[in-house]
């Protein structure tokens, strides 16, 4: 378990601030697209776009586990 959750921290660094940001008040906390939007000052299609590419770019470092093989 403490794999699956370094590997969920590394996959977050690795991520843009912006990204970081959305993809957590989004996917982490439960916030609403429209909320998420006015917490960060931003467009509803861009909080989209963001939570896309941060899933886009985690999706691969966390392979192992989504397939339910760590490594």
């Amino acid at each position: 378990m403490a794999d699956l959750q370094a590997a969920v921290d590394a996959a977050l660094t690795s991520l843009a601030p912006e990204q970081r940001a959305t993809f957590l008040l989004h996917r982490v906390h439960g916030r609403p697209l429209r909320e998420v939007a006015a917490i960060l000052g931003c467009p509803v299609g861009t909080v989209k776009s963001r939570i896309h590419h941060a899933a886009r770019r985690m999706r691969p470092l966390l392979a192992a586990y989504l397939e339910g093989e760590p490594t």
